[in-house]
């Protein structure tokens, strides 16, 4: 966990958004017809993770997280 709790901290805003964005396709999965629906969780858990691992980041970029995702 501290690996990849590492690895969010050094990851810059173009990057977590490419990240971000991978995360919101695969939530596509979890709904019909694919009904793998633990990848919900764990891509909200993502997101929600790159969130407290940049408490810096302003408003603006943290909207533009979300909305990539």
């Amino acid at each position: 966990m501290q690996g990849l709790n590492s690895w969010m901290q050094a990851c810059t805003l173009p990057r977590a958004s490419l990240v971000a964005l991978l995360l919101g396709a695969l939530n596509v999965f979890s709904f019909a017809p694919f009904f793998i629906w633990p990848l919900q969780f764990l891509s909200l858990a993502a997101l929600f993770l790159f969130f407290l691992a940049h408490p810096e980041w302003n408003k603006k970029q943290v909207f533009l997280l979300g909305f990539s995702y």
